[in-house]
């Protein structure tokens, strides 16, 4: 067997196609309601980061935590709109 065929034979007995390692967003289980809170929180102060033009960075880490790629790029959008390269 190749490393492509037994990579996908794990992949096909994991249920939803994910590998035994990966966790789903928001972590390892508790309640909803938490991670839902925790969401929100980390869009909300990654948005007055940006606001305030510090560094974005440690928001950043916070928010991917919680937050798909997606939902923070809306969230800086809502602050700082499309960039527009300057020429």
């Amino acid at each position: 067997r190749t490393f492509q065929q037994a990579r996908n034979a794990a992949l096909h007995r994991s249920p939803l196609g994910r590998r035994p390692t990966e966790v789903p967003k928001g972590g390892a289980g508790g309640e909803g309601s938490s991670v839902r809170s925790d969401a929100l929180g980390s869009l909300t102060t990654l948005q007055t980061t940006a606001r305030e033009r510090r560094n974005l960075f440690e928001q950043l880490m916070q928010a991917v935590k919680y937050n798909s790629l997606g939902q923070i790029s809306h969230a800086l959008y809502e602050v700082g709109g499309e960039y527009r390269r300057n020429m």
